[in-house]
């Protein structure tokens, strides 16, 4: 499928009538990344044989469920995605420790997050964040964003608890207006990432990042002036960019990478730089999200 084709199917998923298109890829994208790990180890072992040798026998481990909820977590996607990524230590690193943690052989006196950013040790909080996927710390880097806003911090349980209640607001405030929706928010959201971002302490901001589809980065959600209307807004927001990155990985990139990459136009949402993909990323986000919570709330 080319990208303007997928676009003109987006236009119609987005009017929240049907959801089978987006079902559809997002299926197609998983069955991407599982096609994509023998690869990625083989390329892996060219790097460091011992880590391939010990990937491949806590994989087998897994059941298939494990399997496939390990590989399509963001940041481990990403390896399996561009599995040059194995070239530098620290992602051959990230990478084994979370698939020990995964398949249970790494075990601490501190508390250990999954490959998601998520806290392993029980937690009576987590069930309010279903059937959203919820970090609040752990090691999960973030890519630079050229838009400022890079001070991240990790969430003290205090507010972790009120973000949580904004966030099973918001899931319902989404629900309620069009059930198309919200599992569209569910099925392109493979993390709800919050964090502070000191930079800007005062603004309310999310975004997302083409090498980790999935990852929603919410910043600075336990303002008392962040309703659950604008965390709505927020997840629907970052899940259509969302979707559109599940397509690139395995289909036509948004953007020809034959054509010049350093053009910018000043967002008229947030007074932002961006490229040309992430404005052109951004139109559909802005446009759609907005108009259905607006129109039906």
């Amino acid at each position: 499928m080319r990208m303007a084709e997928f676009i003109e199917r987006l236009r119609d998923v987005l009017r929240w009538e049907d959801s089978s298109f987006s079902e559809a890829i997002r299926n197609e994208y998983y069955g991407h990344l599982v096609e994509g790990v023998e690869p990625a180890v083989a390329i892996l072992a060219s790097f460091d044989p011992v880590a391939a040798e010990a990937t491949q026998f806590l994989l087998e481990g897994l059941t298939p469920v494990q399997v496939l909820d390990f590989i399509s977590a963001p940041h481990i996607a990403a390896k399996i995605i561009s599995p040059e990524m194995f070239r530098r230590s620290e992602e051959r690193d990230f990478f084994l420790q979370a698939l020990g943690i995964c398949a249970g052989c790494i075990y601490d006196d501190v508390p250990l997050y999954n490959q998601r950013g998520e806290l392993i040790v029980p937690a009576a909080l987590a069930p309010l964040a279903e059937p959203y996927r919820v970090s609040f710390g752990g090691d999960l880097p973030v890519p630079f964003m050229d838009r400022g806003g890079n001070l991240i911090s990790p969430v003290s349980t205090d507010d972790a608890e009120r973000i949580l209640c904004k966030v099973a607001g918001a899931g319902r405030l989404i629900q309620t207006v069009n059930e198309n929706t919200h599992g569209f928010s569910i099925r392109h959201t493979e993390l709800l990432a919050f964090r502070y971002e000191s930079e800007y302490p005062a603004d309310f901001s999310s975004g997302s990042f083409q090498m980790l589809p999935g990852f929603s980065l919410i910043c600075n959600c336990h303002l008392p002036t962040v309703s659950e209307l604008e965390v709505a807004d927020a997840i629907i927001h970052e899940a259509i960019h969302s979707i559109i990155y599940q397509f690139e990985a395995f289909g036509e990139p948004l953007r020809r990478r034959d054509r010049p990459a350093d053009f910018q136009v000043i967002s008229p949402w947030t007074g932002s730089r961006l490229g040309v993909e992430p404005f052109a990323q951004a139109c559909h986000c802005m446009v759609w999200a907005t108009s259905l919570l607006e129109s039906d709330v």
